[in-house]
């Protein structure tokens, strides 16, 4: 919502990731600034990318918006104001697809004035049927490290899509600080698999 100033980086970031097999899916939620005309131009030159422009209704009501158009089996998000490195996508759904999991996690830099690097506080690798559960006792608070436990933002994570359809149902739209936070661990409490990476 009304990030014209970043909109391009965010764009170019996900257009030449090293995987070109995607669907890249842009909803504007009611923006008031050129959002809107420079997503349109993007999608004039690429066919991957599908516009949805609706009334403002928030961020998790904009990621419900988009699942519904989305056709593949796993689904990332990428805020209008970040930007991902060019073979994020790849890695993570080699992952994926080795593993057979439901999700992939990984830490992300944050810029400003400085940049600083932010990982998962828990184990890294896989987590299955046999060790899931400690990834659900530890995904709010790690109490060993007395840390984070899984990074709260869903952009740097993939999702099956098939799970993910019902769990972000139940995140309402009111919720506007921490709504992917509440996202991430209302799917932990459904997803049977995950591995996460310790990169960022």
């Amino acid at each position: 919502y009304n990030t014209e100033r970043y909109l391009s980086d965010c764009l170019d970031s996900v257009i030449n990731q090293t995987i070109q097999d995607i669907e890249i899916i842009c909803v504007n939620d009611g923006s008031t600034d050129n959002s809107a005309q420079i997503i349109e131009e993007y999608a004039l030159n690429d066919n991957r990318i599908k516009v949805l422009h609706k009334e403002n209704g928030g961020q998790t009501s904009s990621r419900r918006a988009g699942l519904e158009l989305a056709t593949g089996e796993y689904i990332g998000f990428v805020d209008s104001d970040d930007w991902i490195d060019s073979d994020m996508y790849e890695k993570m759904l080699s992952i994926a697809e080795r593993y057979q999991v439901d999700m992939v996690s990984s830490g992300y830099y944050l810029e400003g004035n400085y940049t600083t690097k932010h990982l998962d506080t828990v184990e890294y690798g896989l987590y299955d049927a046999d060790n899931i559960q400690d990834l659900r006792d530890n995904t709010i608070y790690c109490v060993q490290r007395k840390e984070t436990g899984l990074r709260g933002s869903m952009c740097c994570k993939i999702f099956k899509r098939n799970i993910l359809m019902d769990t972000i149902k139940m995140v309402p739209d009111s919720i506007s600080i921490a709504e992917d936070k509440m996202a991430v661990i209302t799917y932990m409490l459904y997803c049977n698999s995950a591995y996460v990476m310790p990169e960022a």
